[in-house]
């Protein structure tokens, strides 16, 4: 096994356990919402996933440094980031 190919197998093993992490914040945002009434505005979540999809394909189908991949992994990441700031506002502030 390759250089390469263990790398598109780590990117993909990582990608698979982000998407499950966020599946898990996404039904959790869900049953607060249903629980409280309160908008989360969960299918928003569905922003991150794309990227870090996108992020992640370019990394398997072309690995290497790619300013692409970067920055859509970093943008991914920033709306995360945001989401899970508002959804822990949302869910700790009375």
């Amino acid at each position: 096994m390759d250089s390469f190919t263990l790398h598109q197998v780590l990117v993909a093993l990582t990608w698979l356990l982000l998407m499950l992490l966020m599946s898990l914040l996404w039904l959790l945002a869900r049953f607060f919402e249903r629980l409280s009434a309160r908008r989360t505005y969960y299918r928003w979540l569905l922003v991150p996933m794309a990227l870090f999809t996108a992020a992640a394909f370019q990394g398997v189908v072309a690995p290497g440094e790619s300013p692409i991949t970067y920055s859509t992994a970093f943008v991914g990441g920033l709306w995360l980031s945001a989401f899970c700031l508002s959804l822990y506002r949302k869910m700790t502030v009375r």
